[in-house]
């Protein structure tokens, strides 16, 4: 009887043994996997986060990175998977160089790279590269090997800086033809833009009333044609269409089309009552047309005309489209609203962010890679961030007007004589060095180029973005 009760209460404590042994194994397994998701006790409300993941990099590398005033235990590049949700400040800091910092407030499992700081050093070295006799527009090709400037309106040369190689920069004219010009009396030069291939240009050309397109081709001038002359037809606001030189979009009087340059055709029109368009890649447009009081906002995909607002006043308006990490966006400003649709072409979009924008914006674009949207009036700038859905507003102190896109994430603005740097989001605002409303940094971002007004001449500078050795 004696040893039948201890047989049993020995499988009770083996049993409740087991039971335990199981229990911690149930929640060793949770918290690992929980640790492995990212979730983490806050000690400050005491609940459980799931922390969010940094990703620091700079140019030049090896700054000390600092996460709320604590210094981690690496210099950039790197990675930090401790931080928790909500307010947090970070600063490189590089000696020689200005200290970077950056608020922000991050989301659960978040993602957020800080990958796009640029350390301005505390002195900037410049040299004189070389001079010209003036200073009427500047322009830098795709490529970034490229810098056309023309130095007057009326001048039929184009002077194109090669600075491909900062310690071999040269210097080649470019002469219109006198051959592809037709109107004669007193003419004026405009530069729309550069192909992909950084070797062809559309120049617009006014002579009074009346104004000619012409495509230059900077390898072989004496290949360049008068479009205007070509197609018989006098059109404006032309762009070429993406990698293909060889097609443009123009607006030829109330309609948009399309024009072949080595077939010689012109399509019919693509939208009629046209007021203006934005040619994303290698085919989606954004438009804005009006007719009798209607006004519309589509988007033209080859040849399906897609319309996503119709009013029945017309106003101010203003349209762009662009694409960033899979999904398509269309941004609409008018009337003091700055609408952002996602997936505009698809049956059920996803869905309308409104920021407000006060006054109005004159002018709507958006960054290389697509992902920050920018619009403003005079000296106010409202941006959108189209991967964290920030959206942020800031002023050009000293400057009215669109700023530059000095590379994907930095804008750049000339006022009291100096050319100024700020981020997106209107952080990090630093002045470089003298120079007009020109600037660009070279492919090893070593190097930023500028022009200068010295004694009567403009002067192209190379400034040292690293400290010299």
């Amino acid at each position: 009887m004696y040893q039948h009760f201890n047989n049993r209460k020995r499988f009770i404590q083996r049993l409740i043994a087991y039971f335990f042994m199981v229990l911690a194994v149930i929640i060793g397994v949770a918290g690992a996997t929980a640790w492995v998701l990212g979730y983490r006790f806050n000690v400050a409300d005491k609940g459980v986060d799931r922390i969010t993941l940094l990703q620091f990099s700079s140019f030049p590398t090896g700054a000390k990175v600092f996460v709320d005033d604590k210094q981690l235990n690496f210099s950039t590049p790197g990675r930090y998977d401790e931080a928790i949700p909500g307010a947090h400040k970070v600063k490189y800091s590089l000696e020689g160089y200005r200290d970077w910092e950056k608020s922000m407030s991050l989301k659960e499992a978040e993602v957020r790279w800080l990958n796009y700081a640029r350390l301005i050093p505390e002195k900037i070295t410049s040299t004189d590269v070389t001079s010209f006799g003036g200073f009427h527009q500047a322009l830098i090709a795709p490529n970034g090997d490229y810098i056309l400037l023309t130095e007057t309106s009326s001048s039929r040369i184009l002077k194109i800086v090669d600075i491909s190689d900062p310690k071999n920069i040269k210097t080649n004219d470019l002469k219109i033809p006198d051959a592809i010009l037709e109107g004669k009396g007193k003419e004026s030069f405009e530069v729309i833009e550069w192909d992909r291939s950084s070797n062809y240009l559309l120049v617009n050309r006014k002579i009074g009333k009346n104004s000619e397109i012409l495509k230059l081709d900077r390898r072989e001038m004496s290949a360049s044609q008068n479009l205007t002359k070509l197609f018989g037809v006098s059109f404006s606001k032309p762009h070429f269409l993406g990698n293909d030189n060889n097609v443009i979009y123009a607006i030829s009087g109330t309609t948009l089309r399309k024009f072949d340059i080595r077939a010689k055709t012109a399509s019919a029109p693509l939208v009629n009552g046209i007021e203006s368009y934005d040619l994303y890649g290698d085919g989606k447009i954004a438009y804005v047309a009006s007719e009798k009081n209607q006004q519309k906002i589509g988007i033209l995909n080859g040849d399906k005309d897609s319309v996503i607002f119709e009013y029945n006043n017309v106003k101010p308006t203003l349209a762009t489209f662009t694409h960033y990490y899979h999904n398509d966006y269309l941004a609409v400003a008018r009337e003091g609203k700055l609408n952002i649709i996602s997936k505009p072409l698809s049956e059920n979009n996803g869905g309308v962010v409104t920021i407000e924008t006060p006054g109005g914006v004159d002018y709507l674009s958006h960054n290389g890679s697509g992902r920050i949207l920018l619009a403003g009036r005079k000296d106010k700038v409202f941006s959108f961030d189209l991967e964290t859905s920030e959206n942020f507003q800031f002023a050009t102190k000293g400057f009215s007007g669109k700023p530059l896109w000095l590379d994907d994430y930095h804008l750049g603005y000339a006022s009291a004589g100096n050319l100024n740097i700020v981020e997106f989001d209107g952080t990090n605002l630093q002045t470089l060095v003298p120079a007009l409303n020109f600037g660009v940094f070279s492919g090893n971002n070593e190097h930023l180029f500028t022009f200068v007004k010295k004694d009567k001449k403009i002067i192209l500078q190379d400034s040292s973005m690293i400290l010299l050795k």
